[in-house]
């Protein structure tokens, strides 16, 4: 009974996810920029007190 519930599950959100990704990608960028200040265009923070949103530090894994 699990595995179907979880099967179930798992086949509406493979449906529902494409539909739920439409947007305006325009309005997305000139959102974003505010966040490239601080977390960088890529993701990547050049200073050290500001988190990374596309990956981590070795060092900050470690702690």
């Amino acid at each position: 009974m699990k595995k179907l519930t979880y099967g179930l599950l798992l086949a509406s959100i493979m449906v529902a996810g494409p539909a739920l990704a439409g947007g305006d990608a325009a309005a997305g960028k000139t959102k974003s920029a505010v966040c490239a200040a601080c977390h960088g265009p890529d993701g990547m923070s050049k200073v050290d007190a500001n988190p990374n949103l596309a990956g981590q530090k070795a060092g900050y894994l470690v702690a």
